[in-house]
């Protein structure tokens, strides 16, 4: 049996009325964990997630496959800094069933949605005011402190903002705010979901999404060559990250979720 990778638009519709349904029915009889200590809640977190990677395979007939996995370390045993490129929202949904119970450094707005807004405070994420400039730098480091000093990952997107797949862009300095602050090592990872989770409620496509993950950079590097190492691997591994193949065959022996 084997996967098709060409666009079917039937398969995207399907998936995007799966995925309003889903979110609705988590977040109308799940309100109550909003209520439930945070360990508890994030069972919660953990069911909804899992059902849209559910529906991405079977509905939608989009696959992910990782590798470097090896490099990722144990939250439990290490404190690090992830750098993701930031191509979709379909990362965003992978965060907890990867890095455990990550602090998200994302846009102070997204609190604001209603609904969704409320189960993401209950996250302890790090909102930053884009517009306050210094002030907002000085925000995020303290509640990155803290997510530090409480054992947690802390997820970053050095890019700022979705960027297309193949495009290129300048790393905003949070990034390098943080990992100077907080002495930790940072663990880059790059990915292609923008090929297949396009902006657009309509503009997903089945195929297979290649995650990689990168050695950790150490800490203690100066901004210059920080800064370098991290492009490098967002940009310059482009040419040797694994290509989508054609077609994929339902069982292969790989790292696929």
């Amino acid at each position: 049996m084997r996967l098709s990778y060409l666009t079917n638009p039937i398969n995207s519709m399907c998936f995007t009325l799966f995925f309003f349904l889903w979110t609705a029915f988590c977040m109308i009889s799940c309100f109550y964990a909003l209520f439930l200590p945070t360990r508890y809640y994030m069972y919660y977190l953990r069911f909804y997630m899992r059902g849209i990677r559910w529906g991405e395979r079977w509905v939608l007939r989009l696959r992910t496959k990782r590798h470097g996995i090896n490099y990722i370390p144990d939250p439990k045993q290490q404190v690090f800094l992830v750098a993701m490129r930031h191509q979709s929202a379909w990362e965003v949904f992978k965060l907890h069933l990867w890095f455990g119970y990550p602090a998200i450094v994302l846009k102070q707005e997204l609190l604001k949605i209603p609904l969704w807004g409320w189960f993401a405070k209950k996250l302890d994420m790090i909102p930053i005011d884009r517009d306050a400039k210094a002030r907002a730098v000085a925000t995020m480091i303290k509640a990155a402190r803290k997510a530090r000093d409480d054992h947690r990952p802390i997820v970053i997107f050095p890019e700022g903002t979705r960027t297309q797949p193949g495009a290129r862009k300048k790393l905003k300095k949070g990034t390098w705010y943080l990992y100077h602050d907080l002495k930790i090592p940072v663990l880059p990872v790059n990915h292609n979901s923008g090929e297949f989770w396009r902006k657009g409620l309509w503009k997903k496509r089945a195929g297979q999404i290649d995650v990689q993950f990168f050695p950790l950079i150490p800490p203690g590097l100066e901004q210059e060559e920080f800064l370098q190492r991290l492009e490098h691997c967002f940009y310059g591994a482009e040419t040797t990250m694994p290509k989508t193949p054609q077609e994929h065959r339902i069982g292969e022996n790989s790292p696929l979720v």
